[in-house]
């Protein structure tokens, strides 16, 4: 009887270890889950045929989504939407051929207007116009999109204007066909929902793209209204969503990472994280080639509501380590004040380092990292980078020759400065009894 029931037990926490390990949890049809996943295959085939065969990435999907928001997002349910037998080629030769003509015309409003804030070819000269239109004609000719113009004569011959002799087809992506949209719009304008699919049983949807040949229609994050998906009636439907596409040439790894990325836009986040001095390239599923498993904690705080604000510290002593945390009950995020330029600024801790950053029109920018243990010199409770007198020797940090120092008695030179900062004070009307 006593070895029965060790083996009972043995078994039971078996299954207890197994559940554990599991991230993500699936949902039955018609009962809420976090997420929705949409399978839709194109082109007339799809590497998932069937809501199993897509699990195990949906697995991943989950993990990732369940420990960036601390265990919120936890649910999903997958359902397959069949098979749309159109390709992609047409389409997205349609797309190529709209984006180029906008080119000609100048990017006219009010379709077009917002590629002027994205550094677009604009005014371009008699011999960029005329490679824009051959490209143009070629393409409609052939009914072919522009990456098969790249393997022309033309396409393949380096670009005069581009220092590194790359070809005409580089130079028109990078100038042109970049503001364009892919096959996809077409794709989703008029798909319909499976019939057991309800928007409002899931916070988001996921439309899961895939076919066997080397065509992928990237990813992006709307409505589905926006998108133009209805649901299997015909009728009009609404909610959150995004699309991604696990078809060659990219991974399943790096598609994985795109779904995380766009469902996360989905649950609120309106940015990206940027990085233009190449400070971090690999922190935040948020950022190009940032890793899957990070986020800043501003971005779970302000955009979606993961971490609550009583997050923000001005303690350093007190801040948890972000990485592979589960508590929404801890501080993360370290507040370092204001800089010059008027931004906030803040620092988090992830596997031991601290990261820095400043929020600009709520964007997160990477900077270099003030080490923590001096961020407070003085202890006044005020940290440095807000602190205009950071060791509290009463010289202010801009006429201090040791601004972090300990404290000295004042030398001729700061005292002459000091002098020479109220002359000027009283010579602009200020300074006097606190005025400002």
């Amino acid at each position: 009887m006593t070895h029965r029931w060790g083996h009972n037990l043995k078994t039971l926490w078996c299954l207890v270890a197994l559940l554990t390990c599991v991230r993500g949890i699936p949902s039955v049809a018609n009962e809420h889950a976090d997420v929705g996943i949409i399978l839709r295959g194109y082109d007339a085939s799809t590497l998932f045929p069937t809501a199993a065969s897509f699990d195990v990435y949906a697995q991943r999907i989950l993990h990732y989504l369940e420990l960036l928001s601390l265990g919120k997002v936890r649910t999903y349910a997958i359902y397959d939407a069949g098979i749309d037998t159109r390709g992609p080629s047409l389409m997205q030769m349609r797309k190529d051929v709209e984006v180029s003509q906008a080119a000609l015309e100048g990017w006219p409003s009010p379709d077009w207007a917002w590629v002027l804030n994205y550094d677009p070819l604009v005014n371009p000269t008699d011999s960029e116009r005329e490679l824009i239109q051959a490209a143009i004609d070629w393409m409609i000719a052939n009914n072919l999109p522009a990456r098969d113009w790249e393997s022309t004569e033309l396409g393949s011959t380096p670009n005069p204007s581009d220092p590194y002799g790359n070809s005409n087809y580089f130079w028109l992506q990078s100038n042109v066909l970049r503001f364009g949209g892919t096959a996809s719009e077409s794709f989703l304008r008029g798909m319909h929902l499976p019939e057991s699919y309800d928007p409002d049983q899931h916070d988001v949807t996921l439309i899961v793209f895939s076919h066997t040949g080397s065509y992928n229609t990237s990813g992006a994050q709307l409505s589905l209204e926006d998108f133009g998906v209805l649901s299997a009636d015909g009728s009009a439907v609404s909610g959150p969503a995004a699309y991604f596409d696990y078809s060659a040439p990219v991974t399943h790894e790096s598609a994985t990472r795109t779904g995380v990325h766009e469902a996360i836009h989905a649950y609120g986040m309106g940015t990206h994280d940027e990085d233009p001095n190449i400070v971090l390239p690999d922190y935040s599923v948020m950022r190009q080639g940032g890793r899957v498993d990070t986020l800043p904690a501003f971005d779970r705080i302000y955009w979606l509501s993961w971490l609550p604000d009583t997050t923000t510290t001005l303690n350093p002593d007190l801040v948890s380590d972000l990485s592979g945390a589960t508590s929404a009950e801890n501080k993360y995020l370290l507040d370092i004040g204001t800089g010059s330029d008027g931004l906030q600024r803040y620092q988090e801790l992830f596997e031991g380092n601290w990261i820095q950053y400043r929020v600009e029109s709520n964007t997160v920018y990477y900077e270099q990292t003030n080490i923590s243990g001096s961020l407070d010199s003085d202890r006044d409770g005020v940290n440095d980078i807000a602190d205009s007198d950071d060791d509290n020797d009463g010289i202010p940090d801009g006429q201090d020759s040791s601004p972090l120092g300990p404290d000295a008695p004042p030398t001729p030179q700061s005292i002459f400065n000091n002098l020479l900062g109220t002359v000027q004070k009283a010579r602009n009307g200020r300074g006097f009894r606190g005025n400002p």
